[in-house]
This record gives C-alpha cells, structure tokens and sequence, in this order.
C-alpha cells in the first residue's frame, strides 16, 4: 500500500494474513477492555480512543509493539512485563499470547482510568 494508511482497515489490509491474525487477536483483547473506544489511526497506526489516544498498537517486520499513551500506567505494571522487551512507553513482543492476559487487563485499565 503506498503512503501512510489512513483508516485502521487500510492498516490491517496491508498485513500478511498471519500477522492480519494476531494483529486482530490483540486488537480484540484492547476492545474488550476499552469497549467505549474508537479505533483511529494516530501517528500512522491503530489507537483506541476516548477523549485522547489510550494506546496505540503497531505490527513491525518482526515483532508488535502495544503503545501506552501514559507512562504511569506502564510504569505500575512493569514488573509485569519484565519477561518482554519494555521501553518508556511501550511494549514489543512476538504474539499476543506473549502478553500475559491479566496483566494486560489491569493495564489497559489503569490507562484507561488516567484520561477519564
């Protein structure tokens, strides 16, 4: 796809079928804690939004990377993701199922609950 996709379907279109899968395994998990979000593309990638970006998620050549739009919450929940490579405010893995389902739903919510 040439250019910067614009809409989140672009976005996942673009993705190889395998990545297409995992990528809307995670974006099911993010929907299920962020139900009043709207999907948007920000910065190039998928954000879910509330009044602000929440997170942001991103499909590399090798890797995702789930964005928090807070380093609070990332901070608080770090511990929980040590297993993974964790920057300032982001997390990268190879699947979702790297991501450790409760952890991830505490901070989902913990994100969330920074921009109500």
């Amino acid at each position: 796809m040439p250019g910067k996709p614009t809409t989140v379907a672009q976005y996942v279109k673009a993705l190889d079928p395998t990545r297409r899968r995992d990528f809307d395994a995670l974006r099911k998990r993010i929907k299920k804690e962020l139900p009043e979000a709207r999907e948007r593309i920000v910065h190039g990638m998928p954000h879910f939004v509330m009044e602000e970006p929440v997170c942001g998620i991103a499909a590399q050549k090798r890797y995702f990377s789930l964005y928090l739009c807070t380093s609070r919450a990332l901070d608080a929940h770090r511990a929980d993701f040590a297993h993974l490579d964790v920057g300032t405010c982001c997390i990268r893995f190879r699947t979702p199922d790297d991501l450790p389902e409760p952890a991830t739903r505490s901070l989902l919510r913990a994100a969330r609950k920074e921009f109500e």
